[in-house]
């Protein structure tokens, strides 16, 4: 039996939950235990003492049955173990148990065949371990909590021995006795039939141990009431009867129904949330699953101030205490918590509970909001804002509709232009808008939209891609002229027949090639120049291919020598002065260069154009100057133009104020006024009130009675018109004095707007002025180098005059006439030099210059040089051998070359091939025959390798694909891809960026919203939007408390005051209620109080009885975290149940208990705890039907990368969240802290070196000025403790570090481990990794405590997302020290600490 509560071990026993205190008068035992009790109410200081120092007449010890030694270690482990408890659910597990029963189990046996005998305690008093005099150790009475016999106990003697004791049931300890709960159990148990061999005894043990009973609880709750849960809540009952199905109910409300309710929401909030808080308050069920910093609690809040506006009922339930602080805090902001109660743990003392409800009832007496309270003016103006804001968001949608407003491809204007980003080259679209239009009505066919359709085209392009470049897209293409598509050449399900054709083609090609070459070996034996290649010519010819094959045919055979011959004797010689002018030879080049460059110099002379170059530079000075002078005009104007602007804008401003001013006045006046009024008339009610009751003796019925009556009424009614002329003039004060700030705004704004428009119009003039500057600049220096060009034509003309006079000795002064000699020289040159270069095609070597043609003799002495090269070349006999070879093959190479058009025309039919394909394929090739013989090889390749056309194949699909870009409206890109105009490496890129580009241009042409949009007015309506709805919330949070107060009717207040009468009770009195009696008598009258409750699952059980006080809804927070047994008690008392939590978050675990009870010392405790996971109510609604809202917003993180790592890991990239500003500083993010620490393995399981560098660090910040909130992480629990012990012990040096440590500061320097951060958040998160290398040097050990276990991963995203601003990873290894290949596969927790770890680094 390893529950605590049922058989409890004390020291020295293993396992021990407690320590026995020593009895100092063992004649006497329960009168011992009435003292301390009563000693421990009067608040005496009790020291604990060891058993070495027992003194009998010590009444102010409580001895210990310890020695000295081991005394302040028990001790410690006792408080720490209870403070982490504490600080993990807020409920304290230290008790002092007065009596101990010792009882036989009739159902378990000792190994010697007896009845095993247990030892229980009797009654349990919370208590705690404080610090007296000198520091010892010492034991006070926990006021916060009630003492209570120990129910498990009774539960259990119950059901074994059928013994029930009535009495016991409602024992408590501030009410009762001591002796009389023993008189009781004895009476009990000797009228009980125990049986033979059993005993139960009660004896007078106290001790002091670690328990925990509310689980007992709990289930005795379900089991005494779960047909009422059923009934009073529908889900439970679908929980029981239709596990896993989904749960029927009316749907949610659509953004556009929650947003025309006007919820009451005096927190920010955002349209996901809306939805959920308007659901609420209509009694529907959901989960709210809301990742960390998605606005979680500020939905609580808002969902509960909409709830008790629409007279709701709402029970909030969490099972920390950290989760409800936060919510607790929330709606004391709001005003609202006067109208909620707390019994959780901490706060559930029946005197905290009454004080609760007390402070609630003086509330509403106070009547602190007279002016709501008395007049609709605040709630007329509420609907005028509220009307004012449904107007702004009306016009604001209309943009953001527009903006987001989807096309058919699924992209908006936004998203559209995201995906430009994302794909920012510009593809080379020749189509236009038409292309536009076409795109986006092809790509929105497709039933996949959006970003995954862009990705798909991306895909499609990189596969177009591969198979471009695998069929030689980029080097030849021997396919190209192929226009078959990829389904007409998929061999995977035909036989090579499917080629056949294309085969048969191709080997008929081959065979006639052959021949071909037959007849080149032969004609290349002769070389390129002589009668031989014009012999292979002719024949080629005469086969009558030369279209065909591309040949360019030349002049008839042998004939063409001797008419090049004759040319030169028919020669015309150039006139015979330009040719005697010569006196030494000028060849056609230096004639051409001479005449180009007086034609460049120009017509004009040095001396003229000299002078144009200086007239050029007068008149850029002269521009220069006239620009200074306009700017410095425009300048001054504009300043004095915005002076006149500012004065009278002041003038504006200053004119509004006194009007403003005056407004105020009058109303100041008039409300003096009226509340002078309102006084005198008070003063004559009072004193006709006095006179009539001086005549109250008289006969009601006399006239004077009636008269003096009469006189009351009448000042009573003029009261109340002076009242309503008060709040009146209240209203019109209010609004004059809003009407005054307004103006005051409205005034400097009119000032703002007319020194920047001053300022704008002068910054204008200068750039205007500027810029009449550098466009004077830029004349003047065109005038410059026009000056400059003038100049060096001056400088070349003379140059070149003179250089023509140097080579041809020509006494002509001016260039024109120079020119016109030396070109008519140059006439007589050009046929010769066209001789000459056909004579150097044949292999004649002759130099045609000027000299040649200079005299009769010369001219026939050429034409005799040709005509011996003539005859030489034609009667070659190595020529006539060749010819003579050549004629042989003449009739094979006839034969293959007729065949080739009926070949040729085959093979293209095979192929699908077209006139455009064919000019593709042909490229620049000279002729069809040599790109069919550079194509033939590689086409045979493809044929012979298995008869697959692999290459073929890949052509294909590299057209299919082709095909599907167009079918996408994508023609341009295209056609462009395969006239290789666009890069193919940039295909992927360019289709989706098309794409997207096209669905941004429609959307922009086809939205006149956005065509129109005026960025300016815009700005000043969001603007205006902002402040209208901060106002609402100030009002609402002004507002919303009066409202319920109004509405409140508390049935029997007169009695709940009485029981609420904090006076104590006299003796013999009827006691106050317990919180149970006292919140199930006065269930209606507390409902309509506080309509909201704050409760954990154990208190619920305990305090709220079924039927007594019901609720319409109930909301669970940090849901991952609540157990289902847990849940359906508080579930079973509301309508309609909240479940809000992060299922990638904490689970609920047994990480801290123990059965009842919590063990001192656990057995082998230098290794990792084992932490079992239970399963949450949110992840059994998930599984149940429940619908789920999901919270995208992130708000939390200051800094992107604070979320990143867990949006990625664990929330899928499904979180929205606000990049940093520009300049980001240093101190956001995340930084990587290494250390050289080493982790003590085998005891105390901590890293000092780390502990120590974290307090530094802790202490730096403290005093650095900026006064961020701070939280300390360490990954197990020795490690926290050692962390939290050295920085309590520098408090004591560090006055800052004290303040901060204080209990009383809001935002207290916290120091967790792993297990109970969650629901905490501070500006600076400080992580201390712990794990590291051990002293002994010894590699580290990879064991990481929960991180390692199932939903290792879960805790490390609780960990890593409680800053708001940065994180510190204090690290003693590096990420590569954690081997994966030693972690299990399913230890997702230490993988992404790994992972988080690499990131830090970076």
């Amino acid at each position: 039996m390893r529950n605590p509560l049922l058989n409890l071990k004390l020291r020295p026993e293993p396992k021990a939950t407690g320590v026995k205190l020593l009895n100092l008068t063992p004649q006497d035992d329960v009168p011992w235990i009435e003292e301390l009790l009563s000693r421990l109410k009067n608040q005496e200081e009790l020291v604990f003492r060891a058993e070495d120092q027992l003194q009998l007449n010590d009444r102010s010890s409580i001895f210990v049955q310890v020695t000295t030694d081991l005394l302040a270690p028990i001790l410690t482990k006792l408080r720490d173990k209870a403070t982490a408890y504490e600080a993990e659910s807020d409920a304290n597990v230290l008790f002092l148990t007065l009596g101990m029963v010792e009882w036989t189990d009739p159902n378990q046996k000792a190994p010697d065949g007896t009845f095993l005998s247990v030892r229980s305690p009797f009654l349990l008093v919370p208590v705690r371990q404080t610090h007296g005099i000198g520091n010892q150790p010492s034991l006070e009475l926990d006021r916060a909590s009630e003492g209570t016999v120990n129910i498990t106990l009774l539960e259990k003697l119950r059901q074994t021995f059928r013994l029930s004791i009535p009495e016991l049931d409602s024992w408590c300890c501030s009410t009762c006795g001591v002796e009389a709960a023993f008189n009781a159990f004895l009476a009990g148990v000797e009228n009980a039939n125990i049986g033979a061999g059993l005993s139960i005894e009660l004896e007078s043990t106290c001790a002091l141990a670690l328990l925990r009973f509310g689980k007992f609880r709990m289930w005795r709750d379900l089991r005494d009431h779960w047909q009422d849960f059923m009934d009073t809540s529908g889900f439970v009952k679908h929980l029981v009867e239709k596990p896993g199905e989904v749960y029927e109910q009316p749907s949610l409300p659509s953004p556009e129904e929650a947003e025309k309710a006007q919820p009451c929401c005096p927190v920010a909030y955002d349209g996901s949330q809306l939805k959920v808080i308007v659901a609420a308050a209509e009694r529907r069920s959901f989960v709210l699953e809301g990742p960390p910093g998605t606005g979680k609690t500020q939905t609580i809040i808002n969902l509960v101030a909409n709830a008790l506006a629409n007279k709701r009922t709402v029970l909030i339930v969490a099972e920390k205490r950290a989760a409800l602080d936060v919510v607790g805090l929330g709606l004391q902001k709001v005003g609202l918590d006067p109208f909620c109660l707390d019994i959780h743990d901490k706060k559930s003392s029946a005197k905290a509970v009454r004080k609760q409800l007390d402070d609630s009832l003086k509330f509403s007496d106070s009547r602190k909001f007279p002016a709501a309270m008395s007049n609709e003016e605040d709630l007329y103006q509420l609907d005028e804002v509220r009307s004012e804001a449904a107007r702004l968001a009306g016009e604001l949608r209309q943009y953001s509709d527009a903006l987001y407003q989807l096309d058919e491809v699924g992209f908006s204007l936004c998203s559209a232009n995201q995906a430009c980003l994302r794909w920012p080259e510009e593809p080379p679209l020749a189509g236009g808008d038409e292309e536009a239009k076409t795109i986006v009505k092809r790509v929105g066919a497709s039933k996949v939209k959006g970003l995954r359709r862009l990705l798909e085209v991306k895909r499609l392009c990189e596969d177009l891609v591969s198979h471009a470049r695998d069929a030689g897209f980029e080097d030849g293409a021997p396919w190209a002229l192929s226009r078959l598509a990829a389904s007409a050449v998929d061999s995977n399900s035909r036989p090579f027949d499917s080629f056949g054709p294309i085969g048969r083609c191709l080997e008929s090609l081959r065979a006639m090639f052959n021949r071909l070459e037959d007849v080149a070996e032969v004609a290349g034996a002769g070389g390129p120049l002589t009668l031989r290649a014009l012999k292979l010519v002719a024949y080629l010819e005469r086969a009558n291919a030369g279209p065909e094959l591309g040949v360019r045919p030349s002049d008839r055979e042998a004939k063409k020598l001797e008419a090049i011959a004759d040319e030169v004797l028919k020669l015309r010689i150039a006139a015979e002065d330009s040719v005697a002018v010569i006196d030494r030879d000028v060849s056609e080049e230096t004639l051409a260069s001479l005449i180009r460059g007086l034609t460049e110099a120009g017509p004009d002379d040095a001396s003229s154009l000299a002078a144009k170059a200086s007239a050029k530079r007068d008149e850029a000075g002269a521009k220069r100057d006239e620009a200074a002078f306009k700017s410095e005009g425009s300048v001054s104007c504009a300043e004095s133009e915005a002076q006149e602007a500012v004065q009278k804008a002041e003038a504006e401003a200053a004119d509004m104020a006194r009007k403003a001013r005056a407004r105020v006045d009058a109303g100041l006046e008039k409300l003096d006024s009226a509340n002078d009024q309102r006084a005198e008339l008070q003063e004559a009610l009072d004193a006709a009130r006095r006179e009539r009751d001086e005549f109250s003796s008289w006969n009601p019925l006399s006239s004077r009675r009636r008269q003096l009556q009469d006189n009351v009424d009448r000042l009573e009614r003029e009261v109340v018109a002076s009242d309503r002329s008060v709040a009146q003039a209240v209203a019109h004060n209010r609004r004059a004095d809003a009407n005054k700030k307004q103006r005051d705004v409205d005034a400097k704004e009119i000032r703002s707007n007319a020194a920047a428009a001053g300022k704008r119009a002068i910054a204008a003039a200068k750039r205007q002025a500027a810029a009449t500057v550098k466009e004077a600049e830029r004349n003047a220096e065109a005038l410059l180098e026009e000056a400059k060009s003038l100049q060096a034509k001056a400088d070349k003309a003379a140059k070149a005059l003179e250089q023509a006079r140097t080579e041809t000795e020509l006494p002509l002064m001016d260039a024109p006439s120079m020119v016109r000699a030396l070109e008519a020289v140059a006439a007589d040159l050009k046929p010769l030099q066209a001789t000459r270069r056909r004579l150097e095609e044949l292999g004649a070597t002759l130099t045609v210059t000027a000299s040649s043609v200079a005299s009769v003799a010369g001219r026939e002495s050429l034409a005799a040089v040709l005509r011996w090269r003539a005859l030489q070349v034609l009667e070659d006999p190595e020529t006539i051998a060749l010819t003579e070879a050549l004629a042989e093959k003449t009739p094979a190479t006839h034969e293959a070359l007729a065949k080739f058009p009926s070949l040729w025309s085959e093979f293209c039919k095979a192929l699908d091939a077209n006139e455009e394909s064919l000019t593709r394929w042909l490229g620049n090739s000279a002729t069809l025959l040599s790109r069919v013989g550079e194509c033939l090889e590689r086409w045979k390749a493809d044929a012979d390798a298995e008869s697959t056309f692999l290459n073929l194949r890949r052509w294909a699909k590299f057209l299919s694909g082709l095909e599907g870009l167009r079918d996408l409206g994508l023609k341009s890109l295209a056609d462009g891809v395969i006239e290789k105009k666009v890069d193919l490496t940039r295909l992927a890129d360019y289709a989706p960026s098309a794409i997207a580009r096209a669905c941004r241009s429609e959307r922009m042409k086809k939205l006149k919203t956005l065509q129109q949009f005026d960025g300016p007015d815009h700005t000043r309506k969001a603007d205006a939007f902002a402040r209208i709805i901060e106002e609402e919330r100030d009002m609402l949070r002004r507002l919303l408390p009066a409202k319920l107060c109004r509405a409140r009717s508390v049935p029997g207040e007169q009695f709940l005051r009485r029981e609420l009468d904090p006076q104590p009770r006299k003796k013999g009195a009827p006691q106050h209620l317990t919180i149970r009696a006292l919140l199930s008598e006065y269930g209606d009258a507390i409902a309509a109080l506080t309509p909201c409750v704050l409760a954990s699952p154990d208190s619920v059980a305990q305090y709220l009885e079924p039927g007594k006080l019901s609720f319409d809804l109930v909301v669970f927070d940090e849901a991952s975290q609540i157990t289902v047994p847990n849940a359906i008690g508080a579930m079973g008392r509301g309508k309609a149940v909240v479940v809000v939590g992060d299922s990638k978050q904490m689970p609920p675990t047994s990480f801290f208990s123990c059965g009842g009870g919590m063990v001192m010392e656990e057995e082998g405790e230098q290794e990792e705890p084992v932490v079992v996971t239970l399963g949450s109510i949110l992840d059994e609604c998930g599984v149940s039907g429940l619908e789920r809202v999901w919270l995208s917003w992130h708000y939390r993180s200051a800094d992107e990368s604070l979320i990143a790592f867990s949006n990625k890991r664990y929330y899928e990239d499904r979180l929205s969240s606000f990049p940093a500003p520009g300049g980001r500083p240093e101190s956001l993010g995340i930084t990587w802290m290494p250390v050289k620490g080493e982790f003590h393995t085998g005891g105390t399981r901590t890293n000092p070196v780390e502990a120590e560098a974290i307090v530094r660090e802790v202490r730096k910040r403290l005093g650095d000025g900026t006064g961020r909130s701070i939280g300390v992480v360490a990954l197990n629990a020795p490690q926290a403790k050692l962390i939290l012990q050295e920085l309590e012990a520098a408090c004591a040096s560090d006055p800052a570090l004290a303040t901060a440590m204080d209990d009383k500061n809001a935002c207290k320097l916290f120091v967790k481990n792993l297990e109970n951060v969650q629901g905490d958040e501070r500006d600076v998160i400080m992580i201390s990794v712990t794990y590291g290398p051990s002293p002994a040097g010894e590699p580290m050990r990879h064991q990481f405590g929960p991180l390692g276990q199932a939903g290792g991963e879960r805790r490390w995203n609780v960990l890593v997302t409680r800053a708001k601003q940065e994180v510190l990873v204090f690290s003693s290894i590096e990420p590569e020290d954690i081997m994966l290949d030693r972690v299990s596969e399913t230890a997702f927790g230490v993988r992404h600490m790994r992972s988080y770890l690499e990131l830090a680094r970076r």
